[in-house]
């Protein structure tokens, strides 16, 4: 992906509400006032893309534009996409293949399992359009994250909102997917760090013990352009559920 793509994700959070907002406002006009003008709204964040076994640098970018969809709130809705529902597709990719024979190991852009991808996107529409508050949708919610114990025998703790995890208990699949920085640079560097456990709707996650990795001030969560192993016949096995 070149440099003119690269600055073009970083645009996303405000171009995709944009359009969503543009699309609600031609149907209203369009049926001249009889739709609501803002009327529910579903879209499926991007899935992923290239090598599954070594994700390229430029993976970076995907990523971008898939915080760029939630307008960089990580999660719908919220203010800036009020009424809006998301179906998340990271470990749905088109991996056995990709988008065609030739391609073979890529991964297609265009998420495989499209009856999960349409599975979820209607537990966001029971939600937002019938109201039926019994569905689960969202994914854990980050919430908030901090350090603990002494210097040089620190961890990061990880906590998501109690409503965005049912039964408030989260279910852990696999130990990565979490990566850390000290945020000290226009461009910081990042480095990842594994799941040491997990209680109810926190991580906890092991930071180096050697280094300044204890002084880190930010974290990120599937930041890659393949960030799942690929579930082969079975939908979901990303870190966290």
């Amino acid at each position: 992906m070149d440099t003119t793509s690269a600055a073009k994700a970083t645009k996303y959070n405000c171009t995709f509400p944009a359009m969503i907002a543009a699309w609600r406002n031609a149907w209203s006009v369009g049926t001249a006032g009889q739709t609501d003008p803002q009327f529910a709204f579903g879209f499926v964040q991007l899935s992923v893309w290239g090598d599954p076994h070594d994700p390229p640098t430029p993976g970076e970018y995907v990523a971008q534009v898939r915080w760029g969809q939630t307008a960089d709130k990580g999660f719908v809705p919220n203010e800036r996409l009020p009424n809006v529902f998301m179906a998340t597709a990271v470990d749905l990719g088109a991996f056995m293949g990709g988008c065609g024979h030739d391609t073979f190991p890529s991964l297609c852009i265009h998420p495989g399992f499209k009856q999960e991808v349409g599975r979820r996107l209607s537990l966001g529409a029971a939600d937002l359009v019938l109201n039926d508050k019994s569905v689960y949708w969202t994914g854990p919610i980050f919430e908030s994250a901090q350090t603990t114990g002494p210097i040089g025998a620190r961890d990061l703790v990880v906590d998501f909102s109690a409503s965005s995890v049912p039964g408030g208990k989260l279910e852990l699949r696999n130990t990565t997917g979490f990566e850390i920085s000290k945020g000290t640079s226009a461009a910081p560097a990042w480095l990842k760090v594994p799941i040491i456990s997990s209680s109810g709707t926190r991580v906890t996650l092991g930071l180096p013990h050697t280094g300044d990795w204890h002084d880190a001030t930010l974290v990120r969560y599937l930041w890659s352009q393949n960030p799942c192993s690929h579930p082969y016949y079975e939908p979901g096995n990303c870190s966290i559920y």
